[in-house]
């Protein structure tokens, strides 16, 4: 199996979501994942926005993206930097 990350708050929803599914079968092994899950050591990850979500984003002829924040070159749709600002529509 490969590393994931995950949201922690979605995985807790989760369990919450099964335990008012299962009121009356719920145990002590519930409570038990959630405190195994809060001890999980966390990821040095960060959020990243890509250009193609970016507000910086501008397109040239139909094709060529560029960075409207004083970032040089052309950018690709994957592309990310630390100055990216996810756009609202994105």
């Amino acid at each position: 199996m490969t590393d994931t990350l995950i949201h922690l708050s979605c995985a807790l929803g989760a369990v919450d979501k099964y335990l008012a599914d299962h009121e009356s079968n719920a145990s002590d092994a519930a409570q038990d994942i959630i405190s195994d899950l809060l001890a999980l050591p966390r990821a040095n990850a960060v959020e990243v926005v890509r250009c193609r979500e970016c507000k910086h984003l501008a397109i040239k002829d139909m094709a060529t993206g560029y960075c409207q924040h004083n970032m040089t070159g052309i950018v690709q749709p994957w592309d990310y930097c630390s100055k990216g600002e996810r756009r609202e529509d994105a």
